[in-house]
């Protein structure tokens, strides 16, 4: 069975109106002028003030789509409503029909103190509402030197591993991004790559051939034009989370090229 890959636009706190109804209508062109082969999905993530932009934009570019595109928000609060003052909840996501939710990314976790507990919390109602979770994971450059990555992943996906159903293992999706790699320049060998990503499977599938066999890994720290090719040839890497070269259209069409 292929997987279908993701190939993901992380704009963070960038863009605004006009760049974002530019990015979704060249997109939707590109999409309609070269349709691929290999099974992709494109997944943009834009700040949430824009998400209904972006969705308008697709809605009218629909027809056309030869690729699937989706909608995702960067974040989302674990609580369906309340006194939380700026905050955006899963039931409001859903109502403007987006698809996926980033979470967990090592920006939230570092900036804004998130635990793996409240990230899972945030998986957990992402699924009551019917979204996609984009679980980020990732190590700190200090734990790589010391040959921590595998524990700290482990520690990463440890709450998911044991709660979620197996019908929600197989849902969601995985985002490996080494903390030291993002908008850094910097990335893992490209063996290494691979072998994380399969150790990851590993772990989090804990030998359930089904649930290995269904799940989608992305690889995401400064990925662009130039080394997309070569991370998208690991056969346990389905994709990609694109941060900084997502921002202009030409080389994220580039790296959509390269799946």
């Amino acid at each position: 069975m292929m997987r279908k890959g993701i190939i993901a636009a992380n704009w963070k706190m960038n863009g605004t109106h006009t760049e974002v109804t530019q990015f979704v209508n060249a997109l939707a062109t590109f999409a309609a002028e070269t349709p691929g082969t290999k099974p992709v999905e494109v997944v943009f993530a834009p700040p949430a003030i824009y998400l209904d932009l972006a969705q308008a934009n697709l809605a009218q570019q629909s027809s056309n789509l030869a690729t699937p595109f989706s909608l995702a928000a960067q974040d989302a609060s674990q609580h369906d409503n309340g006194a939380y003052t700026g905050e955006i909840s899963m039931a409001m996501l859903r109502d403007m029909n987006c698809q996926h939710v980033i979470l967990g990314h090592s920006e939230r976790r570092q900036y804004f103190a998130e635990t793996n507990a409240v990230i899972y919390e945030k998986i957990t109602a992402a699924f009551n509402h019917g979204i996609t979770p984009i679980l980020c994971i990732g190590e700190q450059d200090q734990d790589n030197q010391q040959g921590k990555t595998t524990d700290v992943l482990t520690e990463q996906l440890a709450l998911a591993i044991e709660k979620l159903s197996e019908n929600q293992k197989q849902q969601i999706i995985i985002a490996y991004e080494p903390v030291w790699a993002i908008g850094t320049g910097r990335t893992p060998s490209i063996d290494d790559i691979e072998k994380i990503h399969q150790k990851i499977r590993s772990i989090f599938t804990q030998n359930n051939d089904t649930i290995a066999r269904d799940l989608r890994i992305l690889y995401g720290g400064s990925v662009n034009p130039d080394n997309a090719s070569a991370i998208f040839k690991c056969p346990n890497v389905d994709g990609a989370l694109v941060g900084g070269a997502s921002l202009k259209i030409d080389s994220f069409k580039q790296i959509i090229k390269a799946y």
